[in-house]
């Protein structure tokens, strides 16, 4: 029985994921082309971010949506981040600037919230510093919200930047293959994500309000205000149109601790809702059901991954059902191919990045395993983690990685 469990919950949920990505397709509204007048407050939180906080404020100045307020938020950096801002002030003057400079490290979600008080707008969009949004993305955003006043938030579709070493290239996959069509299944099934990407985020100021911001005591701020949200009865959505392009760690180490703190967050949030479980008539309900189950997937795998090594050594001999495997790889193989096929054009992928697929399909799984065991043991030996962040390692500037997108293999 544990066998059969690990073996068909992911071919489950590749199956899952490709049967609600295509009816979202055939059922949502086809992308609106209208531009609004609404005043977006964008909140641009940062720390030690001077190598690429220059190509993200030209990105949102180059914007199809003219009435925007930035809002820089510098989180006591060390480097010369508020030197940059300033010189952004001078430099782009048609767009409203504020820059709000902390006097301490308090975390991402601490800037946020001193962000969202100085905006004026009814819409706040919060952007990471290291990514560059598409020119029309925050209208697309904006239609989503405005189409329904249930919706208090919506995030977009991050598109994977780097993709010059092996790492990124497997992110990247990830992103188009995985995420991308996971958020898509979950629109459809349950008119919900499970959690917001931070990277790209437009909330309704009332609903911000509503839930009081943002948690700085956590160490995924997004996923933690997802939930807080959807409890206060708002909707949070996926808008695949609105896109941004991200930088990815590109070492397996850096890689590792960013999906460990994922996993953390999601743990937290599974804790701090558990009483929801109890109510599987909802549908954000069965969101957490499928985060359980994948627990429950990992740690059996873990077990049963000991029991085989150490049955193959006592048995000199190595047992593989070759159907299994055959399935395995096919049903993910069509997972990838409907993925690039929606974001070929949008994310400029080459036809060569389908050879990696093989090495994908174990990356992404095994990857998930690593990151909710450990996040599983970490929450159990240090349940309290404050949500500072850390400088991120910028050896290229975002203006750079763009020229050498098309480039990539």
């Amino acid at each position: 029985m544990l066998t059969s469990f690990i073996l068909l919950y992911p071919l489950t949920m590749t199956l899952v994921w490709l049967i609600g990505t295509l009816f979202y397709r055939l059922t949502s509204p086809r992308p609106s082309q209208a531009t609004h007048t609404d005043l977006v407050s964008v909140i641009v939180p940062c720390y030690n971010e001077e190598a690429t906080l220059h190509e993200t404020v030209q990105a949102l100045c180059q914007q199809g949506h003219r009435n925007l307020e930035l809002i820089l938020v510098d989180d006591c950096s060390t480097d010369n981040t508020l030197l940059v801002m300033r010189a952004l002030k001078q430099k782009f003057r048609r767009v409203p600037m504020t820059i709000v400079a902390q006097s301490q490290n308090g975390g991402k979600a601490a800037a946020l919230n001193a962000g969202a008080k100085a905006a004026n707008g009814e819409y706040i969009l919060c952007v990471d510093s290291d990514s560059l949004i598409d020119p029309k993305a925050i209208d697309h955003l904006l239609s989503s919200l405005k189409a329904d006043d249930r919706v208090g938030a919506v995030t977009g579709k991050p598109v994977v930047l780097n993709r010059g070493v092996i790492v990124e290239k497997m992110q990247t996959m990830e992103y188009v293959a995985i995420i991308d069509l996971i958020k898509r299944a979950q629109m459809f099934f349950t008119a919900n994500i499970l959690t917001l990407s931070g990277v790209l985020v437009l909330y309704r100021k009332a609903a911000l309000q509503s839930v009081s911001g943002w948690n700085e005591n956590v160490q995924t701020e997004d996923i933690d205000i997802t939930w807080r949200m959807k409890l206060k009865k708002w909707r949070v959505a996926y808008q695949p149109q609105a896109t941004t392009w991200i930088l990815v760690p590109s070492t397996i180490k850096a890689l590792l601790k960013q999906r460990q703190r994922w996993a953390y967050g999601g743990l937290q949030v599974l804790v701090a809702n558990w009483r929801l479980l109890f109510r599987p008539w909802q549908p954000n309900t069965w969101l957490l059901y499928e985060m359980l189950t994948s627990i429950l997937w990992s740690f059996g795998t873990l077990f049963s991954m000991t029991f085989f090594v150490v049955s193959t050594f006592m048995n000199q001999a190595v047992q593989l059902d070759g159907n299994v495997i055959l399935m395995i790889f096919f049903i993910g193989l069509l997972q990838f191919f409907a993925g690039m096929l929606m974001s070929v054009k949008k994310a400029k992928l080459r036809l060569r990045m389908f050879l990696y697929t093989p090495m994908y399909l174990f990356f992404y799984w095994f990857l998930n395993l690593y990151s909710l065991v450990t996040a599983v043991l970490k929450m159990v030996y240090t349940p309290i983690e404050h949500g500072r962040w850390e400088s991120a390692d910028r050896s290229r500037s975002l203006g750079q990685m763009k020229g050498k997108t098309t480039d990539a293999r």
